[in-house]
């Protein structure tokens, strides 16, 4: 993740970034020495011109690929996607790969093709040059502010609203702000018109040159979307389901020309894109001579099925990363025929000033509404976590700071008149509110995670860690969203797990007691028992000073949930990595360890990462058959300090494991799939046989895609299948009378 700009483009002001200081965490005036204060634009350059070189370097993305498959076998094919993106000549152009996936000849290992299928990039500026992008199917949602009065509408001059029309004349970088009469020329620019870019045969022309039309990507991940879900069964889905199983395969991914972009399985061709209406002021700037960098769209969409309007569709949701304070809803059931009727919402600061920069992924879930005790209802929302820098002050700042869940109803679309009011908060969004305890350090709140119920398929329970390492759980098994208020402080006292005075599952801290900053999501196994563990890192990508070796440890903690809060590392058990990458947890037992005294009951274990070298895990955790996979990051370890990493594969019960530094670069999160075909034994006389299966797992970061060594086919599971287990009914005759 890199360092963002205040969301004043949002408003149309003028200089992007322009605007006001942070107060909880002040800076010097116009050094944007963090992520949550820029204040001039050279500066900012200066200030994460070290992060963007660890990776300029290699010119990757960090963002998380996508695969198509979950499962390899012998003859099938299958798909690796990976985005990158070209810095050189001021370009900041994107590229999304399709690489083929293949086994080896064994049928055991997995083999990722050398050479592309196709690459969008080159794919849309081809297409683009029969007639200037004109056929483009690109849509624009509604300028800020005017969501309830103003529609969506094809990104076309004649079709566009008064105030994107003014946004687009809007000379960038002139202080005071002026105006011109080239925001047509720019939206054909955008649209992928050529004719007005500098070349050899047009020195002197309006606009900077390119060597691809797509944006540059680099912390959007790439979302695969096929066939709809096979996990929910009700006859009306079931309908939804046969009406859209054959629709051409997309992949989604958000870059900083603006757009969400849809591209394509087939040939990567693509099928539609969005620019979200509140980062229309930013769009000016991207066409100028003067063009410098900076984040417009750059965060990972969500796709889901969902019951939306009475009826069933495939659902993005997204935030754009450090290019705005807001997010974004789009019905993508039929890439094919995407219109402006598509677009369900936007939502911003100016709808909640408790919103920030959503860097963290969206999700999209079935919640019950009803408390328990009663018959049970359904709803499907957004929720979302609010994100970094909600107390920038822009006009729109919170008055705490203090990071939020939000649960925004899908289906009620301000503007559907007369049924529908604006946002308002109680009505179709709600608030849970996190307080903190520091105002020295940043507050913010980027991934959680959920635990859906195995028969409902509805939210149980919600896990987050926020930037100032607290660990919180949200409980849903008891009451449902109507039972929200417009009171978040409330909301988190009606559904937060807590255990006598404490309110917060865990609280991460080193061992000198310093706070541990949390960035990515939680991920939650089983353990035994219906217990569960909840395992996640600590540490943080957001600000220049996350590029150097910071003081103090982070830390991997997997935690069993026993339905307590957690005091802290003491009751967990210490492990530790070997110079050789073995990841080893004395053995200990699960169980609550006694207040005094020496004792192998514990309630977890941890292990500290490499202090020395700035090791810290940010990015997503993947859990499969009870081991964990995941990747950590240097900030300055390489041949030329640009950064590495470690991928880790271990045992979520026990902490023991493997580990292998990355051949890629800084590490995204890793992708995992089967391979081949399971191992069954023979039954034996109750019944009772075993599964093996085989995982590989690609690693993916600034410098590409490799299939780890320690996961190439290599990484072998066996469960128990079959009969578990049986007993002899000696008045069987009765039992079945009766």
């Amino acid at each position: 993740k890199y360092g963002g700009f205040d969301d004043s483009v949002s408003g149309n002001t003028g200089n992007p970034y322009a605007g006001g200081t942070n107060v909880l965490w002040q800076g010097t005036d116009g050094d944007a020495n963090n992520y949550f204060l820029v204040s001039d634009a050279a500066k900012f350059l200066d200030s994460i011109s070290d992060i963007f070189a660890r990776v300029v370097e290699e010119t990757g993305s960090i963002a998380g690929g996508a695969i198509s498959t979950q499962r390899l076998t012998v003859g099938q094919a299958g798909a690796v996607f990976q985005a990158r993106f070209n810095p050189v000549a001021n370009f900041w152009s994107g590229k999304l790969l399709k690489y083929p996936l293949s086994l080896d000849s064994a049928g055991t290992s997995l083999v990722i093709g050398s050479t592309e299928n196709w690459e969008a990039g080159r794919v849309l500026s081809t297409d683009a040059a029969v007639d200037n992008g004109a056929s483009r199917n690109i849509i624009i949602g509604s300028p800020i502010g005017t969501q309830a009065t103003v529609q969506p509408t094809p990104f076309k001059w004649a079709n566009l609203a008064q105030a994107h029309k003014d946004a687009l004349n809007k000379t960038p970088y002139s202080s005071p702000a002026t105006t011109d009469i080239l925001g047509i020329n720019r939206l054909s620019y955008l649209r992928g018109d050529r004719t007005d870019e500098i070349k050899p045969s047009t020195p002197n022309a309006l606009f900077r040159p390119r060597d691809t039309l797509l944006g540059d990507i680099i912390n959007s991940g790439l979302v695969y979307m096929g066939k709809p879900s096979t996990t929910i069964a009700s006859s009306s889905y079931n309908t939804f389901f046969n009406a859209n199983k054959t629709r051409r395969p997309v992949i989604f991914v958000n870059a900083n020309d603006g757009m969400l972009h849809a591209f394509y399985d087939t040939d990567g061709k693509e099928a539609f894109a969005y620019i979200p209406g509140f980062v229309a002021g930013a769009l000016n700037q991207i066409p100028d001579q003067d063009y410098a960098h900076f984040s417009i769209n750059d965060s990972t969409p969500a796709v889901a099925e969902a019951y939306v309007g009475s009826q069933w569709r495939s659902v993005l949701v997204s935030g754009v990363g450090a290019g705005g304070q807001g997010l974004y809803a789009l019905d993508v059931t039929n890439p094919e025929t995407f219109t402006s009727s598509n677009v369900l919402w936007e939502f911003t600061d100016r709808d909640s000033p408790a919103m920030g920069n959503v860097i963290g992924t969206p999700k999209i879930l079935k919640m019950r509404t009803t408390n328990a005790g009663v018959t049970a209802a359904y709803k499907y929302y957004a929720v979302v976590a609010s994100g970094a820098n909600n107390y920038k002050a822009d006009g729109y700042a919170s008055t705490t700071g203090n990071p939020s869940i939000f649960i925004i109803d899908l289906e009620r679309k301000p503007g559907d008149f007369p049924t529908e009011a604006p946002w308002t908060e109680g009505t179709n969004f709600w608030r849970i509110e996190l307080p903190q305890t520091s105002t020295a350090i940043a507050k913010g709140l980027v991934g959680f995670t959920t635990v859906e119920n195995f028969q409902t398929g509805a939210t149980d329970a919600l896990y987050a860690g926020d930037l100032q390492g607290n660990v919180w759980k949200l409980d849903f098994t008891l009451k449902g969203t109507a039972s929200l208020t417009t009171n978040a402080s409330t909301n988190l006292t009606a559904f937060n797990f807590k255990v006598g005075t404490s309110n917060k599952f865990f609280v991460a801290q080193d061992s000198a007691g310093t706070p541990q900053p949390i960035m990515g999501e939680p991920i939650i196994t089983n353990a035994f028992f219906d217990s569960k563990l909840v395992s996640f890192g600590t540490g943080k990508y957001l600000e220049v000073a996350d590029t150097s070796v910071p003081s103090g440890n982070n830390t991997f903690y997997s935690i069993l949930d026993k339905s307590t809060a957690v005091s802290g590392r003491s009751v967990l058990q210490a492990g530790s990595v070997s110079s050789a990458g073995a990841m080893t947890v004395p053995a200990f037992v699960y169980g609550t360890p006694p207040s005094s005294g020496a004792s192998t009951l514990k309630l977890g274990w941890y292990v500290d990462l490499n202090s020395s070298i700035g090791e810290r895990q940010i990015s997503d955790i993947t859990g499969a058959f009870g081991q964990l996979f995941f990747g950590s990051l240097f900030p300055t370890q390489g041949a030329c300090g640009e950064g590495g990493g470690r991928f880790y594969a271990v045992n979520a019960l026990t902490g023991n494991g493997v580990s292998e530094l990355s051949q890629v670069g800084i590490l995204a999160a890793p992708l995992i799939l089967e391979v081949g075909n399971t191992a069954l034994t023979n039954s034996d006389t109750s019944g009772q046989r075993t599964a093996t299966r085989k995982i590989a797992v690609i690693t993916q970061g600034s410098k590409g895609l490799r299939v780890a060594a320690t996961g190439g086919g290599g990484l072998s599971y066996t469960q128990q299948v079959g009969l578990l287990s049986w007993r002899q009914l000696n008045n069987y005759q009765e039992s079945k009378n009766n």
